[in-house]
């Protein structure tokens, strides 16, 4: 009977130790091994990659983030420029199998407690907490600090002018999205934990000083951004929020849907042109 007992036990700790393998957050700033599945080009929905995670395989947008020069099959080193932490399961095993697995395998555990006549265990493994450690083993890629380890990690170059006055940026992809919100509207809901870009998802006038006070750190000085240029780093994006004008020269992601308000405008141009050549610095 005790042998009965223990195989039931081990069957469950395996059960629900497979439900949690089965989950994985990736972070922002996180790499990962992907083949390109398919590119989207010009596609509002923006690029897909496989990524392989312990001998499985998830799908994930990973828009923009991909140039033209890659090709389908092509293996890359990912960073997960979104700013956001995503929740990958695989596309066969979706979520109500996850917990499915935890309720069958919390089953056979509670079974054999009531078969060996011991009380429950005063604290039960959790699924969700073997997942949480999971995770916390994977994590420890620090996020890029230096301006060359941003450029590695598909950082763009952009400007911004506020109150007549223009600064650089290298930021994410994400970040210059202004209108997050409505570019992944599930985003709020499944990262309530998570505090992206100062928790401003679409920054209409109200939220333009939090959302300049929390790119704070991306901000690089003009002398800066002029040897990037010259050096052949591309300047992508001009925001202008003193006349509601975007100026887009990525072209990886049709932007014109994701504006904070009507008043906006989206031009597809080179943002140098509407900087002022009198910059100091």
């Amino acid at each position: 009977m005790k042998i009965v007992i223990y195989v039931i036990m081990l069957a469950s700790i395996f059960l629900i130790k497979q439900a949690g393998d089965r989950l994985h957050v990736y972070e922002h700033g996180e790499h990962v091994l992907a083949t390109i599945s398919h590119l989207s080009g010009q596609q509002e929905s923006g690029s897909y990659a496989s990524f392989e995670y312990r001998g499985k395989v998830y799908n994930k947008k990973v828009a923009g983030i991909f140039g033209t020069s890659h090709n389908v099959g092509e293996q890359v080193d990912v960073i997960i420029e979104e700013g956001k932490s995503v929740v990958l399961f695989p596309e066969e095993k979706p979520v109500r199998d996850f917990w499915l697995s935890v309720l069958f395998s919390g089953g056979l555990l509670l079974l054999s407690v009531r078969v060996s006549g011991k009380k429950p265990l005063r604290r039960k493994m959790d699924a969700s907490e073997e997942s949480k450690k999971n995770t916390e083993a994977l994590m420890g890629q620090p996020l890029p600090q230096t301006t060359n380890e941003k450029l590695d990690h598909n950082y763009l170059l952009g400007a911004i002018r506020f109150e007549g006055s223009y600064s650089f940026y290298l930021m994410p992809i994400a970040y210059w999205i202004l209108n997050y919100g409505k570019y992944d509207r599930s985003f709020e809901v499944r990262n309530q934990e998570f505090v992206f870009r100062g928790n401003v998802y679409n920054v209409d006038d109200r939220q333009i000083v939090s959302f300049l006070s929390a790119i704070g750190e991306d901000k690089i000085n003009n002398e800066e951004a002029r040897k990037l240029i010259e050096d052949g780093v591309r300047m992508v994006f001009f925001v202008d929020f003193d006349s509601y004008l975007f100026i887009d020269g990525f072209k990886e992601i049709f932007l014109d849907d994701y504006m904070p308000n009507e008043k906006w405008q989206v031009k597809m141009d080179d943002p140098i042109k509407f900087m002022p050549k009198d910059l100091p610095g």
